[in-house]
């Protein structure tokens, strides 16, 4: 009877305290006026999201000597070789004279303007514009106005020579193409013979763009190469080589890779790579959460099916020789070639022995 009587302890609850943003709520949970908006939180927190990614989950850093040379791809050249345009004007450094001095000032403010516009035209590297404005366009001289004619000259072939890589690169870029979307039906259809001289032609053209880029990098390496583009480079760091960069790689390179690729009946390789991103990364399941809450809205691009490859045409394709590939073609060495298994051949070859039991290697 007397616990009965006993009063029950009444506990009065604390006002909750509710977080002051509303990211902050969406990711607690709370409740307000009987009305249940808790949500599933993610599986990162916001200072996660705020913090710098680190050193081993940035992308691949690009090579110091790419980083130096300037791309081409997107670039005033290329913009005006698509559009069928030229807006160089060319001036004859022949016709330029400094005779008397009633003339020297025209003809040097009308060098001086040219070059300025072709130093954004084609790039050039920082230090020598530096060396031109501290140096023959301090003052206007006679010997003033034969250096800027010089540097005037050595940038119009500069710009000739780049024009035509750029044009033989789409040029290569369109028969590419054209190899890798070939189908044919039968050992009789006639598209295969198209097929085999598109593939000499690319192999012709692909040989004569690897001599032209040895070619212009070795005339115009001080116009291509800025070591002031890689900030990260280290200060004791050798000059890089002169590049000519398509799309962020080395345009030999790439010509060898492809090379390789279509030995190996690859008809793959016109097409960009960008499945190999994973499916389920983290940016793209953040992306998603985002979504999902309605904090951001994606469109996602709907991608092209790309049909199969065809097994006459990977055939035909495969048989060609390419030239750039081969271990004797003069110009840079393939991806395969390993400078040391050079030597120990040559040394092999030197000491005319027989190697593993069998005949002599001649």
């Amino acid at each position: 009877l007397g616990q009965r009587a006993r009063p029950e302890h009444v506990v009065i609850p604390e006002p909750e305290e509710y977080p002051e943003r509303l990211v902050e709520r969406l990711v607690s949970g709370f409740e307000a006026d009987g009305v249940e908006t808790e949500v599933k939180a993610p599986g990162f927190s916001l200072k996660l999201l705020c913090r710098e990614a680190s050193k081993s989950r940035r992308g691949p850093r690009l090579s110091h000597h790419i980083v130096c040379c300037p791309e081409w791809q997107g670039s005033t050249l290329h913009e005006e070789i698509i559009d069928g345009e030229d807006s160089s004007v060319r001036i004859d450094v022949s016709e330029v004279e400094a005779t008397e001095q009633g003339t020297l000032a025209p003809s040097w403010k009308k060098l001086e303007g040219e070059i300025k516009l072709l130093w954004h035209r084609l790039q050039i590297p920082l230090d020598l514009r530096s060396a031109m404005d501290d140096g023959p366009m301090t003052s206007v001289t006679p010997e003033s106005l034969y250096h800027l004619q010089a540097h005037l000259d050595d940038m119009q072939k500069y710009e000739l020579s780049t024009r035509k890589l750029i044009k033989n690169w789409l040029r290569r870029e369109k028969l590419l193409e054209s190899v890798c979307n070939s189908h044919a039906l039968g050992v009789n259809d006639q598209r295969l013979a198209k097929l085999k001289a598109d593939v000499q032609r690319l192999d012709r053209l692909s040989c004569s763009l690897v001599n032209d880029i040895g070619t212009w990098s070795r005339k115009f390496s001080e116009l291509i190469v800025d070591p002031s583009r890689d900030p990260m480079a280290p200060p004791n760091s050798s000059k890089p080589r002169p590049i000519f960069v398509w799309a962020g790689r080395d345009a030999i390179e790439r010509i060898q890779s492809d090379a390789e690729r279509l030995i190996r009946g690859d008809l793959s390789v016109c097409h960009r790579d960008d499945s190999k991103a994973p499916q389920g990364s983290e940016e793209q399941s953040v992306s998603q959460r985002f979504k999902d809450w309605g904090f951001a809205s994606s469109s996602q691009k709907s991608k092209a099916l790309l049909l199969p490859t065809c097994s006459l045409a990977a055939a035909t394709v495969a048989a060609q020789n390419f030239k750039v590939a081969d271990v004797l073609f003069e110009g840079p060495a393939p991806s395969w070639y390993r400078p040391t298994v050079a030597r120990a051949g040559i040394k092999a070859l030197k000491r005319g022995l027989p190697c593993g039991g069998g005949d002599k290697r001649l």
